[in-house]
């Protein structure tokens, strides 16, 4: 298996102390899913949507689903 899912699971706070698993919800899959795609590829397709090169409305509906905090926080840098 080539995703730690344990390791993702205590990034997001989704392990208790004695490491029994306990509900993140949706802001928790977000979280999860900025960690596997990596947030400098979060920030990259923030950067490339703005370039309005052929693919930038695929980057955006990306990015749209999984609202992402980094993503966000891209765009109001840019902003």
């Amino acid at each position: 298996m080539g995703i730690d899912w344990k390791r993702v699971a205590d990034e997001i706070g989704g392990l208790d102390d004695s490491g029994e698993e306990q509900i993140t919800g949706t802001r928790g899959g977000r979280r999860a899913l900025e960690i596997l795609l990596g947030e400098q590829n979060l920030r990259d397709a923030v950067d490339y949507w703005n370039s309005q090169e052929p693919g930038c409305f695929t980057a955006e509906m990306v990015l749209s689903i999984i609202k992402s905090k980094v993503a966000m926080d891209r765009c109001y840098e840019i902003y």
